[in-house]
């Protein structure tokens, strides 16, 4: 995003900077000014093609609303939006249900999707084991895979 916006603020000031030394060319366009603003528009088409496919995507696979996280990273200005949309995401971010792969809270303990328990236990000593783990680190009794 911030190469995109860098290079969409050079080719404006390149672009505007060419511009200004030609005639504005009333014969062949209706709109003279509307030439020179030509890559502003055409980066800010890009910018909402990026930002709005990667944030709609982002979203949806994290269980946010997809739509309205996308029209404020999109819309507000500044990249103010996108950095809002950063910070909410970062802050929601939790685990994944050991079932289903959906998105949960840190604190959740079961799954509201599925009714999954997320504290795993070893069969053995029934001490805490993470998911990924292949052995108890407490016992040394091999972990089944979920």
């Amino acid at each position: 995003l911030a190469v995109l916006s860098l290079a969409g603020t050079s080719l404006f000031s390149i672009w505007s900077h060419l511009c200004s030394g030609f005639p504005p060319f009333p014969h062949v366009f209706a709109f003279p000014h509307l030439f020179r603003w030509m890559p502003l528009l055409l980066m800010f088409a890009i910018y909402v093609a990026v930002v709005g496919t990667l944030v709609h995507k982002d979203a949806a696979k994290r269980g946010m609303d997809p739509w309205l996280w996308t029209t404020i990273a999109v819309f507000v200005p500044s990249l103010i939006g996108v950095v809002i949309y950063l910070v909410v995401r970062a802050n929601g971010q939790g685990q994944a249900c050991i079932k289903c792969g959906k998105a949960l809270q840190r604190d959740f303990r079961i799954c509201p999707y599925c009714g999954q328990s997320q504290e795993m236990l070893c069969q053995e000593c029934k001490a805490p084991v993470a998911a990924d783990w292949r052995v108890c680190p407490r016992c040394g009794h091999p972990l089944s895979p979920v």
